[in-house]
């Protein structure tokens, strides 16, 4: 990938903590600070926001810029094409149709790296549209005609780049699907700065077991009586109850933890590691990028639930590689 040329402005767009944790990783590897930052938050991700953090952001840029939506980035591109410095669109979708029709809409070329999203970056097609209408199921939005608007929608994102150059910057090597240290290493290297700008939860309790929840009753997928037997084995696997702390997904109702440690919803992962001693904390979950991040972050080998695991069987061939390369199954 070739470097960002001196002077650019770029777009960055996000939605969830963890794209915005990848955009700044991919800015801290800049060489040279770009000229303007432009942050464009794309929604919400299950009725959460994420708060920017501009005090980090602003170490990252020469100016930076903030669009709560996406209408928003429309306002600042006449002054972006007035200046004429090279344009880059950063970015955790593999298509990001909207904003390329509007720098077009303005006459603004541009070049597209795309980020991290999580384990749906190495999935196919159908993994992207099954996680979409997963995400409408939960939130009880799903509708034959949505899902096939949505079917739709893909093909059309996917004629329109197929003749359109995009580079990657994400953690995995889309040839060998390695790892790619100098990204990983940026990401380790911007996560101090983002913890020391949010704290999240009281300290873990140490040594524990962190259970790192799916919305399994939520969606359908396992009755309440079956995934209370499943929680109690994982509680006898930790050590009993009191070992064991649950971080739940954010859709997640609370009231099944009765009786158990729960995490805030929608809390980082990465900043409850970040924020306590690592090698004292066993994580055990289903197929996630949580799995690889804290495997890639703080070399914990997490312990994969097969038994319930419905998402593994869904995954495409490469992110199935991925997760069984960074954990090992509960014993």
């Amino acid at each position: 990938m070739k470097q960002v040329e001196t002077g650019s402005e770029l777009i960055c767009e996000y939605t969830t903590w963890y794209h915005l944790l990848g955009v700044l990783a991919y800015l801290h590897s800049l060489p040279e600070r770009p000229a303007h930052v432009i942050f464009v938050r794309g929604g919400s991700f299950f009725g959460n926001t994420v708060a920017f953090p501009q005090a980090v952001a602003e170490t990252l840029a020469e100016r930076v810029s903030f669009c709560s939506d996406s209408a928003g980035l429309a306002e600042y591109l006449p002054g972006v094409r007035a200046r004429g410095r090279p344009v880059v669109l950063v970015t955790p979708q593999q298509y990001p149709l909207r904003p390329a029709l509007e720098l077009h809409r303005h006459g603004i070329r541009h070049r597209v790296i795309v980020t991290e999203e999580g384990i749906g970056s190495y999935g196919g097609e159908w993994q992207v549209l099954s996680a979409l209408w997963r995400e409408w199921r939960a939130q009880g939005t799903l509708t034959l005609q949505r899902a096939a608007a949505a079917l739709f929608t893909r093909l059309a994102k996917m004629v329109y780049f197929l003749p359109r150059k995009r580079e990657y910057w994400q953690l995995f090597d889309r040839r060998s699907w390695l790892p790619r240290p100098e990204v990983v290493a940026a990401y380790k290297a911007v996560l101090p700065a983002l913890a020391g700008a949010r704290r999240t939860e009281p300290p873990l309790p140490l040594p524990c077991t962190l259970f790192m929840s799916t919305p399994l009753y939520e969606l359908g997928k396992m009755d309440a009586d079956r995934f209370r037997q499943l929680l109690l084995a994982v509680a006898d696997n930790a050590g009993g109850r009191e070992q064991l702390v649950i971080k739940p997904h954010p859709i997640e109702g609370l009231e099944k933890y009765a009786g158990y440690r729960v995490i805030a919803p929608g809390t980082p992962l990465e900043l409850l590691l970040l924020e306590t001693n690592p090698e004292q904390v066993r994580l055990v979950g289903f197929s996630s990028t949580t799995l690889y991040t804290s495997w890639l972050f703080f070399n914990i080998r997490p312990l994969r639930v097969a038994a319930g695991d419905w998402l593994y069987d869904g995954l495409s061939r490469r992110q199935k590689g991925i997760i069984n390369a960074c954990t090992q199954p509960l014993a």
